[in-house]
Parts: structure tokens; C-alpha cells; sequence
């Protein structure tokens, strides 16, 4: 079959790439629709097409990482998808060539991505991506991390906190940037699921989780007192679980990572401390 060229979207193909997404994955609807509606941009979507039908298509993301105190640019790798008819003849393969050609162009040190299980780290070994980033577990706890601390849904104003917290806890290993404006977007993304245990006075965060939309596990949790977050934070807190830096002991992974640059190699040679990437594009 002759190759099928490989375009950036327009958009014109909103629906037909939203429809793609339900497609492969289900049960996404409403994340869906509000990741196309805030922050889907054509112009970093690659898509391929057979005349009318839409055949895959991969998100090109703005990322940046640091790491001990330096900047890494990178292309995070969202939503890659193929219609199920049109799997097996390398489209896929093709579009992330195409997409490390762009990250060079445009000056990225760093395509990365969360695989969606781990049969892709395989596959994504073949394009020359190589296991990078993991989580550790936290598990919910009864017993609280001392006397009066309180617990309370997070709101804009804590988000400056929340910036701040994270900075420090991550401080030393390869994560993804987030300043406050990053965490003014997870207040919302998370609203009402998101939570903040405080020092006896309400005024000082120290430690913050997301819950996921069942409000059982955590997506996230951050800084002290994670276990007793989950205790009171989860609607089944006996079987709560929570996702967190990883410790470099029973780590499990979940994201790749492929060098772009020299700066790039360097970063994923020299790391430290095992790196860090959770939560959706982060």
C-alpha cells in the first residue's frame, strides 16, 4: 500500500480527531472533550488520512523539564492513535518519526510520553525510546503525621503553595515544570477533588492529593502526610492508593523517554534520581 502522507491537522478536522480519540479510547468522553475544547492546537497534531477517513493521529505537546536547576524543552507524545482497521502497516511508527524530526527542528532535547500499558514499552523501545519515568505507591493510613494538622479541599488561592511544594519535593530529579499557572489548571481539572493537608493553623500546605473521578485512588500525592490524605480524602479509604515520586525501590514504571539533543542524553545518562512524569501531560 503506498504510504499515506502525514499532515498537521486543521481545524476542520476537530471532530473526525475527537471521534478518533473516543474511538481508542473509550470511556474518555468527557476528558476528551475538554482537553480539544482548552487545549487540543492543530498545528501540533499530526494526523494521517485515507481520502475521508481518519487513520491516526499524535499530539505533539509543549513540555518543559528540569533538572538540578536546568531547563530541558521537550515534545510530549499525547494521545498517538490509530483506527483499529489501519494498525500493523507502520503508520504510527512513521508519524513519531516524523515526530523527532520536528522536535530537533524546533529545538527540543526530549520526546516524551506515559504509555497507556505496559505491553507499549516494548513497542516504544523499537522507535528508541528507552524506560524513564516511574511512581512509587503510597497507601492509605490512619494515623495522621501529628497532632492538629487539618485537612481541606484546595482552591485557586493555594495553588501558589501547591507550585511551591511540588518544586521542593521534586527538587533534584528530572520532572516536569509547573509553575502556578500549570496548577491554577489542575484546580480545575481536579475541582473538588483536590485536597491539602495544613499545618495546625490552616496557613502552611504540606502536602496535597488528586483524587481520581470515583474519588478512591489518588492520581497524585505530594509532600507529607500523603497516607493520611488518602485516609480522608478517598470514599473507600481501605483500599486507597495513592501515585507519588518514585523512590528507586519498587518503582513501577510508566513513561519513555528518547533523546533529541546532547543536552537531552546527558539529562537521562546523569539522572540522579530516577525521573518523574504522572499526571496526564503534566
Amino acid at each position: 500500500m503506498k504510504d499515506l502522507p502525514i499532515r498537521f491537522a486543521s481545524p476542520a478536522d476537530k471532530a473526525d480527531v475527537m471521534a478518533l480519540y473516543d474511538l481508542c479510547f473509550p470511556g474518555e468522553h468527557e476528558y476528551c472533550a475538554a482537553y480539544h475544547d482548552r487545549f487540543w492546537k492543530p498545528e501540533r497534531c499530526l494526523i494521517v488520512r485515507d481520502g475521508e477517513t481518519l487513520c491516526a493521529m499524535v499530539n505533539l505537546m509543549d513540555a518543559a523539564m528540569t533538572q538540578d536547576g536546568a531547563r530541558l524543552e521537550a515534545t510530549y507524545i499525547f494521545a498517538a492513535a490509530t483506527r483499529p482497521e489501519y494498525r500493523g502497516r507502520g503508520l504510527m511508527s512513521r508519524m513519531l518519526g516524523r515526530s523527532f524530526e520536528l522536535g530537533r527542528a524546533w529545538g527540543k532535547d526530549l520526546s516524551i510520553l506515559l504509555t497507556e500499558n505496559d505491553s507499549l514499552f516494548a513497542y516504544y523501545a523499537r522507535m528508541g525510546y528507552v524506560p524513564a519515568f516511574a511512581v512509587s505507591e503510597v497507601r492509605s493510613e490512619e494515623t495522621p503525621p501529628f497532632s492538629m494538622c487539618k485537612v481541606r479541599m484546595l482552591y485557586n488561592k493555594d495553588a501558589g503553595q501547591m507550585a511551591d511544594l511540588y518544586r521542593a519535593h521534586a527538587a533534584g530529579r528530572m520532572a516536569v515544570a509547573r509553575e502556578m499557572a500549570r496548577f491554577l489548571e489542575i484546580l480545575e481539572e481536579y475541582d473538588g477533588r483536590a485536597f491539602g493537608l495544613f499545618d495546625p493553623a490552616g496557613q502552611q500546605l504540606l502536602g496535597y492529593c488528586l483524587m481520581d473521578e470515583a474519588c478512591v485512588h489518588a492520581c497524585e500525592v505530594m509532600g507529607l502526610g500523603g497516607g493520611y490524605l488518602l485516609y480522608v480524602c478517598s470514599m473507600r479509604p481501605e483500599e486507597a492508593v495513592g501515585r507519588t515520586l518514585p523512590r528507586g525501590q519498587d518503582d513501577i514504571p510508566v513513561g519513555c523517554a528518547l533523546a533529541l539533543s546532547e543536552a537531552g542524553r546527558q539529562a537521562l545518562e546523569n539522572a540522579k534520581l530516577p525521573p518523574y512524569l504522572n499526571i496526564l501531560f503534566n
